[in-house]
């Protein structure tokens, strides 16, 4: 992701309340209505996609390298096979703190893994 994509989520997560305060107690579990705006379905497709990693994720840390504010944590799935940015107020509940495991890829590096593992072709752009 580049800047501009972390400053239109903060937008669209403030404009929908998605989490208030520092600490959340109960997270607050959306679902797609037919009357959700374009941005509604931009952040609950944001959701769903942090929802899922972090259904399977092995752990999670803070990248400590990245200059993207509000944007440090990491769920890292598969051992640092696959890593997605999570906003730093993303509940990640019991999943344990770990060291930074990142193998290096880039995002079509990751998801040609996902592709590979269901025998998908695929080419490269």
């Amino acid at each position: 992701m580049i800047a501009k994509d972390f400053i239109v989520l903060d937008v669209l997560k403030s404009k929908l309340n998605i989490i208030k305060g520092d600490v959340i107690k109960k997270y607050k579990l959306r679902n797609w209505k037919p009357e959700m705006t374009a941005v509604e379905e931009a952040v609950l497709a944001y959701e769903e996609r942090n929802l899922l990693a972090l259904a399977f994720a092995n752990g999670w840390y803070y990248d400590k390298d990245n200059d993207w504010p509000g944007y440090k944590r990491v769920l890292s799935l598969n051992n640092g096979a696959m890593c997605f940015h999570i906003p730093d107020d993303f509940p990640v509940g019991n999943l344990q703190q770990i060291e930074p495991n990142w193998d290096g890829h880039d995002t079509q590096q990751k998801w040609s893994k996902v592709l590979d593992l269901r025998g998908i072709k695929w080419e490269r752009s």
